[in-house]
């Protein structure tokens, strides 16, 4: 009785040839028959290779290398035509916003700006205004100035105190 380890055997029929041809390439490879049958089966097993339909195997792996170059093919051509303009336009988008930067208004831009306006306003208030409108505000200004002047002086007067 066998053992389990032990695989059963059989005889397989072959002709002169192709036992020449087994034998040959038994001897390349220092393979014995019987295990080189084993994995010339376990190869079209896992490869999904059927002897009656693929009989090159090389003109399928000559399709599929085919196909990648096809693919890197549209890959290139997407590159050249959409990523390379697509990455060119942001630099160049990126290159004139930094060149815009430096003309953009700051704060005191805006702050001198609003104090030229609002100088030129009351320039255009004066110069609107009748002669009349106008000695009044500098008489207005006027007594005021002596009444600044006059409450100075008072205050030098005082003892202790000195300006």
């Amino acid at each position: 009785m066998k053992t389990k380890n032990e695989k059963e055997t059989t005889t397989v029929a072959l002709s002169i040839t192709d036992n020449q041809r087994l034998t040959e390439f038994c001897k390349a490879y220092a393979i014995p028959k019987k295990d080189f049958i084993g994995i010339i089966l376990n190869y079209l097993e896992i490869n999904g290779i059927n002897p009656k339909t693929h009989h090159a195997p090389k003109t399928e792996l000559e399709k599929i290398t085919k196909r990648i170059n096809q693919l890197f093919a549209f890959i290139k051509t997407q590159e050249k035509d959409y990523t390379r303009p697509a990455l060119e336009a942001v630099l160049a988008t990126e290159n004139r916003m930094q060149n815009s930067i430096s003309t953009l208004a700051t704060k005191n831009d805006l702050n001198e700006l609003r104090i030229k306006d609002m100088l030129n306003q009351l320039l255009q208030l004066l110069q609107n205004s009748n002669q009349e409108q106008t000695n009044k505000i500098l008489s207005e200004l006027k007594i005021f100035q002596e009444n600044t002047v006059n409450h100075l002086e008072e205050i030098k007067k005082k003892k202790g105190f000195s300006l």
